[in-house]
């Protein structure tokens, strides 16, 4: 791949007063890492778009996931990176039948929800959908949340190129999506 500059996405970490406490460069964790091999798939000098990054819950459990560990959306690169809290280095990446990761938040245990911006198509095949999607990183399981049989079908086909997000309530009963 032969770039101009390439774009080296950072998770910057600020105090309340608003000072830099750290920097986290995402595309330096993935290349110290056993997936650097990941970023010969980029398709464009942008090979990582971290679009989000969140903490993980108290409740993080089972893949080796810690509670405050960092989740970042990459979707350039059709994945997940889970970066440990304190050293900033790769755990994993977590890839699978989503094609537009966005806005992917840790739901409970080793669950993640995500709004899949292209992962997905209507019922025929003629076009694509976006989703909210659930994911396991213990054990790879992704179930679609919505859309579902019991979405009415004028919902059926929202679709988001690029951007949305999502937001889970509280008590982890809803989840606001943007398309």
């Amino acid at each position: 791949m032969s770039c101009p500059q390439w774009i080296h996405d950072l998770v910057n970490v600020i105090d309340p007063e608003g000072r830099l406490l750290r920097e986290i460069s995402v595309f330096d964790a993935i290349l110290e890492s056993p997936y650097a091999s990941l970023l010969l798939h980029a398709n464009d000098c942008d090979p990582t778009h971290v679009n989000s990054v969140h903490p993980l819950g108290a409740d993080a459990a089972g893949a080796g996931l810690e509670p405050g560990d960092l989740v970042v959306s990459i979707r350039n690169l059709r994945a997940f990176a889970l970066l440990d809290r304190e050293t900033h280095r790769l755990k994993r990446m977590v890839g699978g039948g989503f094609l537009g990761p966005h806005s992917v938040l840790h739901f409970e245990g080793s669950r993640f929800l995500m709004l899949d911006n292209q992962g997905s198509r209507t019922p025929d095949g003629a076009r694509r959908v976006s989703r909210l999607l659930m994911v396991d990183a213990a054990s790879g399981e992704e179930t679609t949340i919505f859309p579902n049989h019991r979405t009415p079908g004028h919902l059926r086909e929202l679709y988001t190129f690029h951007r949305g997000g999502v937001a889970i309530s509280p008590d982890r009963r809803r989840a606001l999506v943007t398309f």
